[in-house]
């Protein structure tokens, strides 16, 4: 903000210098001076209040703009997050000994959830939810990897079966807590999410 007065502050030191010297030299002439002066700084003052109201006005519009496309994107974004864990489907995770036990395994990605929290464009209690929320569903990603790893093992480690279905519990406690974040953030924003997958849109 310092850089937009700056050039008017040079301005008025250099014309109030300009002025003293005027009226110690040709006092007679001071005072048509002191009206020129005074009607100039007034002009600047005007343009700049009437800039800055400008760009004030202009950086609303924008940030009211870039708020809208974010709703509208969270909204698709969390619709489909919630869709897909809210799906029945299972997959049958087999350990060594033989046992089938029955697990969710997916991967979260909540890019536009990451940059809304980020914007700035947000009030701060909604801004920690997003960044809160989106944190859940990376350590959601990192407990499916840990499973997936437990899996991937080449000899059965001792306790294994013990250790996976206490991994896939944790996951889904995590589910859970994610899909209650998504709808107390839906409600907060005022968004209404759709359980169905909209036409053109990936989820």
């Amino acid at each position: 903000m310092m850089n937009i007065f700056w050039p008017m502050i040079v301005a008025i030191l250099v014309a109030t210098i300009y002025a003293v010297i005027v009226h110690w030299k040709a006092p007679s002439e001071a005072w048509d001076w002191w009206h020129s002066l005074i009607a100039m700084l007034v002009s600047i003052l005007l343009g700049v209040t009437i800039a800055l109201s400008l760009f004030q006005n202009q950086q609303q519009a924008i940030a009211k703009t870039d708020k809208q496309r974010f709703l509208s994107l969270l909204r698709l974004e969390l619709s489909g997050i919630r869709r897909g864990l809210r799906d029945p489907t299972r997959a049958n995770l087999w350990v060594h000994s033989g046992v089938s036990l029955p697990a969710q395994v997916t991967y979260i990605q909540p890019l536009i959830l990451e940059e809304a929290g980020r914007s700035g464009l947000f009030d701060n209690n909604t801004s920690f939810m997003m960044i809160d929320l989106s944190g859940s569903m990376r350590m959601f990603n990192k407990k499916t990897q840990i499973l997936l790893d437990l899996l991937s093992s080449s000899k059965e480690p001792v306790g294994l079966e013990e250790n996976v279905r206490a991994a896939i519990t944790n996951i889904d406690r995590s589910r859970g807590g994610i899909l209650k974040g998504i709808g107390l953030l839906s409600a907060d924003l005022g968004i209404e999410l759709t359980d169905k997958k909209e036409i053109g849109v990936r989820s």
